[in-house]
């Protein structure tokens, strides 16, 4: 009787275990069916938006303003900004122009506004982009306060936007908002600067740099890279000068080495002794670059003794770069050299020269 019990169990429990199978492989089914065809309605909404649409814009560019022109319909009202956004980046001059009072004609500066104000990041984003080719009253109060209170990619997106607006009247204050806005990469930052183009970014960071605390010059000093080279070598000179031993030396001397010029070879000498391995290394390359002669060959060769691998390599390559040195004295040192590590360390060097 026992038996009987359980097998009727087991049964009714196989069975409604293929019920709820079933009913869910159902569910998916129809799940993917109404996936499908939310699908091809948005496809065919797209066509018939483009069939409209992209017609009207290309006319307005060429002059040619529509008066009788259809409505936005609320669904495509992101469409139409992304569509025209798009016309708006392959143009220039009178065309802009036209696309801004097509815009206006059909009351989409409106839903600008309002997306900026209460959109989501997707609108906001398309919203602050418009924003850029409208650049209506009002607009640099508004985005100033999105770069500083908005989530990251948005504030990105308005910072940018008000580099390329006005660059000149934004730039300081986007400096300050930088500053505060630690979230921010340095790949955004830069990007940032370098919308606003070298002379903003020059009159801009260098004082900044130059006046500022020390978590303001290890956020910037990554950033000079965009200002011109001869006034930032000029900041850089006076910043070594004052912090001989201070942590951001090494950064300050790399960038400083970029102009490889001649002015900074006997700071690139003294730098040879430097107590940070960093420095050192940085050093020896440049020295590579701007130094010539015997002297500096035997500067560099008592670096393939040092006891950090970076810097027994950085003088390899400068001895490799360096102006005035007979190429087969350095294949007789790569040969010759007493220390094995050193003499490794030149072999790589000539292996990889071009």
């Amino acid at each position: 009787m026992d038996s009987v019990i359980h097998s009727d169990a087991v049964v009714r429990a196989a069975v409604l275990t293929g019920l709820v199978l079933f009913s869910l492989t159902l569910a998916i089914m129809g799940q993917v069916l109404l996936l499908g065809i939310r699908s091809r309605a948005r496809e065919r909404r797209q066509a018939r938006f483009q069939a409209t649409w992209r017609p009207i814009m290309a006319e307005a560019t060429l002059g040619h303003l529509r008066q009788d022109l259809p409505d936005v319909h609320w669904q495509d009202h992101l469409r139409f900004l992304l569509l025209w956004n798009r016309f708006q980046q392959s143009v220039r001059g009178p065309a802009r122009t036209a696309l801004n009072q097509l815009l206006y004609a059909t009351g989409m500066h409106l839903r600008t506004r309002l997306y900026l104000e209460a959109g989501s990041p997707q609108a906001r984003m398309v919203a602050i982009t418009t924003t850029r080719y409208l650049a209506p009253p009002g607009t640099n109060r508004r985005l100033l306060l999105m770069a500083r209170r908005a989530p990251g990619p948005v504030a990105v997106a308005a910072a940018r936007t008000l580099a390329m607006i006005d660059p000149d009247r934004n730039m300081p204050q986007l400096l300050r908002i930088l500053l505060q806005r630690t979230d921010w990469s340095t790949p955004h930052c830069l990007d940032i600067i370098n919308t606003a183009g070298q002379d903003s970014a020059t009159a801009t960071l260098l004082p900044a740099f130059r006046h500022g605390t020390f978590a303001a010059r290890e956020r910037l000093l990554p950033l000079l890279e965009c200002t011109h080279i001869r006034e930032r070598a000029r900041g850089l000179r006076d910043f070594l000068d004052e912090h001989p031993d201070d942590s951001l030396t090494a950064p300050a001397l790399d960038l400083l080495a970029v102009a490889r010029n001649p002015r900074d070879t006997a700071r690139m000498r003294e730098s040879l002794e430097h107590p940070q391995p960093r420095v050192r290394a940085i050093a020896a390359q440049a020295l590579g670059h701007t130094g010539s002669g015997e002297e500096d060959l035997a500067r560099l060769q008592r670096l393939l003794s040092d006891a950090n691998w970076h810097v027994r390599q950085a003088a390899a390559n400068g001895i490799v770069a360096l102006h005035h040195v007979p190429p087969e004295d350095i294949e007789h040192l790569s040969r010759h050299l007493p220390d094995p590590y050193g003499r490794e360390a030149l072999q790589r060097a000539l292996e990889a020269r071009p």
